[in-house]
């Protein structure tokens, strides 16, 4: 393993636990992809594995700052979304404190998800995965994986190649147009392909 793939490597296992979430995901629950149902398959799903109960609750927050936060209790976690997020953001936000509920054990709020996701496109990868940031950048990472899973990468390539933009990929598969930007990107595609490499064959749709 050369130094710059070593760097990487928190990054990868990120990605990594990505895909085996999405695959058992996709082997369990097939009609509830493209685009994925997080209300209705994904979160309970994540409930049943581990054993909890998830609510969500929409918050009032500053003006001009979007958030989204995980309160884990013993039983239970709640996820909590501004009230100003449209339908395509409050999935991403959900899906991302999905994500610290299960890789990681503390509380993080997203103060601007626009502006994250937006700086990620040309920040990958990261060197490391040591501060809270990084680690909030590796949950974006995990989300777009969520929610633009594998088995739903070649329709994507085929809109992208037959020059749908952005917005309509968004459109279709209910994200923020911003995470289609981000996985479409060169670096994030190269990423991609290189962790695929690392795992066993995808075997959802087999």
């Amino acid at each position: 393993m050369n130094k710059e793939t070593e760097n990487r490597q928190p990054l990868y296992e990120y990605l990594l636990s990505a895909f085996d979430v999405v695959e058992k995901f996709s082997l369990e629950h097939p009609e509830a992809l493209c685009p994925v149902k997080v209300e209705k398959a994904l979160i309970p799903f994540i409930c049943k594995r581990l054993g909890i109960s998830i609510l969500r609750r929409a918050k009032s927050y500053p003006q001009k700052q979007l958030f989204g936060a995980l309160l884990r209790y013993h039983d239970r976690a709640e996820i909590l979304y501004s009230v100003d997020l449209n339908l395509c953001w409050r999935r991403y936000v959900v899906v991302k404190e999905l994500g610290h509920l299960l890789l990681d054990a503390s509380n993080h709020y997203t103060t601007n998800p626009i502006d994250l996701v937006e700086g990620l496109i040309n920040q990958l990868p990261f060197s490391d995965m040591t501060s809270a940031v990084d680690v909030d950048r590796a949950m974006t990472i995990f989300a777009v994986e969520l929610l633009l899973p594998h088995s739903c990468s070649a329709d994507i390539m085929q809109m992208h190649h037959n020059g749908a933009p952005a917005h309509v990929i968004a459109t279709k598969y209910r994200v923020p147009s911003k995470l289609v930007d981000m996985y479409l990107s060169t670096s994030y595609q190269a990423i991609h392909n290189e962790v695929l490499l690392l795992r066993p064959p995808y075997s959802s749709g087999r």
